[in-house]
């Protein structure tokens, strides 16, 4: 995952949000999420991975799997987007991840945000919003799990909640470092 690809992640997902800008749920359908900062919402994948990224000759070109599509706030998806593609994750996670060593988390993070376009009013305490969409992701997983979702049980299992917390933990840790890259300006000028 270069830097090259992650700023044309972000860019995609940017692109995704605007496109979805003004979309209204039909009457009688609703979407529950998390009480978000932030009054504007627009259709989120809210699972934006790796996994459910389709790459050509090595560029990200479109997302899949969209069972967890919902309306929220733009930052909400790039918080998740950034958990698992920077990754913001302890040198543990990165491993787990397929990193020979941990990359520079806080300059990816800032190559990401660039890429996606994410306003100057947007970046203070970025890291904030990562931690709560972790926690909610681990809280969620263990919600279903409890109501006999066989998948989410699975999860459960495997640890995945832990390790997400573990995640989350590091992110906390780096909180500092993560928001003054953001808010350190553009790359490249």
């Amino acid at each position: 995952m270069t830097e090259r690809v992650l700023g044309e992640v972000g860019s995609l997902l940017g692109s995704f949000h605007e496109a979805a800008r003004g979309f209204e749920l039909p009457e009688g359908v609703s979407r529950h999420h998390p009480e978000l900062p932030g009054t504007r919402t627009v259709v989120c994948h809210n699972d934006v991975s790796p996994r459910n990224t389709v790459f050509r000759n090595g560029r990200p070109v479109a997302f899949l799997d969209w069972d967890l599509a919902s309306p929220a706030p733009p930052a909400w998806d790039l918080a998740h987007v950034a958990w698992r593609f920077v990754p913001l994750s302890g040198d543990a996670g990165c491993a787990r991840n397929g990193w020979s060593s941990p990359p520079d988390r806080t300059h990816r993070l800032r190559v990401l945000c660039d890429g996606y376009g994410l306003t100057y009013n947007d970046r203070p305490c970025f890291s904030g919003l990562v931690t709560r969409r972790m926690e909610v992701t681990a809280s969620d997983i263990e919600f279903l799990a409890a109501g006999g979702a066989a998948a989410h049980e699975r999860l459960v299992s495997e640890g995945v909640p832990t390790l997400a917390r573990d995640d989350r933990i590091w992110v906390e840790s780096n909180a500092g470092g993560l928001d003054a890259a953001l808010l350190g300006g553009r790359l490249g000028g």
